[in-house]
């Protein structure tokens, strides 16, 4: 099935088109226009670093996305695997949207978790986030849980 976009992105803007067997999607970034003025959608991803008995939890709020924020994220999570953090688990209920680096960090983060012996968990996905990670099949690959509570538990079952 073949899909056509018959107009050009504006500057600041792409289009991303995904055809499958069953159906084809176009998401846009930024969104449209009434939701660019948020600043929940324009400021830089924050990030907080947690400690339990079973994971380190890494608390990102705003978008994920190509720059500062997603360089921020990468390193977050490399110091983390250098002080010998092994259970990552990700929060991103503060994430309200993700480009392709942002993606392509969260993929890189759960690949450097496992290829150092631990096991990295994503929870809190909202909506928007989540049908990005569908279209690119990431929610087969990266193990997602609804909470933190699931999250957690989830390092127990082994």
């Amino acid at each position: 099935m073949a899909s056509a976009v018959s107009s050009k992105p504006l500057p600041g803007e792409f289009f991303l088109i995904c055809s499958t067997n069953y159906s084809s999607v176009v998401l846009d970034f930024p969104p449209k226009s009434e939701e660019r003025g948020r600043a929940s959608l324009e400021s830089p991803v924050s990030l907080q670093i947690r400690k339990t008995d079973k994971a380190t939890i890494l608390d990102l709020e705003g978008p994920l996305k190509m720059g500062e924020t997603e360089h921020g994220f990468r390193d977050s999570v490399r110091e983390l695997l250098e002080s010998g953090t092994r259970n990552l688990a990700i929060n991103l209920s503060g994430v309200p949207m993700m480009d392709s680096s942002g993606v392509g960090a969260l993929v890189r983060a759960f690949s450097s978790v496992n290829r150092a012996g631990g096991r990295c968990k994503v929870f809190g996905v909202r909506k928007q986030v989540m049908q990005i990670l569908k279209m690119v099949c990431l929610d087969r690959v990266l193990d997602l849980e609804e909470d933190e509570d699931a999250a957690l538990r989830s390092f127990e079952a082994r």
